[in-house]
């Protein structure tokens, strides 16, 4: 879909249903980031691990760990960082029978050294 359209006021429901289109197909995600040329990073909540997807819409592993236990909330900071916040929601008491089974992760987010650049339009 163009993103003028979402930018543009009035414009018609029909008008936006029509322009959208299918860019990838992904998984049950708890968070996405996106960066200054475009790719798409896509938390798969599934296989704990981390999809790139670029422009034209091919999909790569970018990083699969154990400790990437249902990431939510990811971010580019304005060093490049790509942070990777492991929220452990499936292992919240509310989910286990009452009895919490989160861990520590030290520091609690994984990171990614710099070298991404944030969308211009992103938050910081």
């Amino acid at each position: 879909m163009p993103t003028g359209l979402l930018d543009a006021p009035g414009t018609a429901p029909e008008t936006l249903s029509g322009a959208v289109e299918r860019v990838a197909i992904t998984p049950s995600t708890g968070a996405t980031a996106i960066v200054a040329d475009g790719t798409l990073f896509v938390s798969d909540t599934d296989t704990r691990r981390i999809l790139r997807i670029a422009p034209d819409g091919t999909v790569s592993s970018l990083i699969e760990d154990t400790r990437l236990l249902r990431v939510d909330a990811m971010w580019i900071d304005a060093t490049g960082r790509f942070w990777m916040p492991a929220a452990q929601i499936n292992r919240l008491a509310l989910f286990q029978g009452g009895t919490s089974r989160a861990r520590a992760i030290p520091g609690g987010s994984l990171h990614l050294a710099g070298g991404r650049r944030a969308a211009p339009n992103d938050h910081r």
